[in-house]
């Protein structure tokens, strides 16, 4: 579902741009897409606690598969005017985050994920990765707040995104 909302909106930001921002190319991109990531996941696991973070994760991995397979392709395809699917598809092998994606899903799917924990070697790992994670939310939503900068340049601009996907999210998400 969230795959699907995330097309359509990039989709009506396609539509609209030559009326709400003819000028600027890169609306479209501006209308979809959520900041699950880094700031979703850290709200939630802040405020449910990070044992329930697997119900967001379900939910994030339709927006992931969105950002990563089909927003990224066509922001690159944008800004670099690259048409060659091969281009593209070999950027997405390079890139750390997709690679991780899949490795995840494989060893997933593969019924191994759970070994990762009782082997020694990735054990340690684990461990480690899990006493970072208790210390990953606070971090990352002091960050956040710190790297905002509020300026009245291009609030115009900015407002129109805004009210844009507020128009259609709010009676979306009633």
């Amino acid at each position: 579902m969230i795959f699907f909302l995330c097309v359509l909106l990039f989709g009506l930001g396609r539509l609209v741009r030559p009326r709400l921002a003819p000028k600027q190319t890169y609306f479209p991109f501006l209308t979809t897409g959520f900041e699950y990531g880094m700031l979703g996941i850290s709200l939630f696991a802040s405020a449910y606690g990070l044992q329930n973070i697997g119900y967001i994760a379900v939910i994030d991995l339709g927006h992931e598969i969105f950002i990563w397979f089909v927003f990224l392709a066509l922001l690159m395809m944008t800004r670099d005017r690259a048409q060659n699917p091969g281009q593209l598809f070999q950027s997405f092998l390079k890139s750390p985050v997709i690679l991780g994606i899949l490795a995840g899903i494989l060893l997933n799917v593969a019924g191994i994920g759970h070994l990762l924990a009782v082997w020694p070697v990735t054990g340690g790992i684990m461990a480690a990765l899990e006493f970072l994670a208790s210390m990953t939310v606070p971090l990352i939503l002091i960050i956040v707040g710190y790297g905002i900068q509020l300026n009245r340049e291009g609030f115009g601009s900015a407002s129109r995104v805004v009210l844009f996907r507020l128009v259609i999210l709010i009676p979306l998400a009633l």
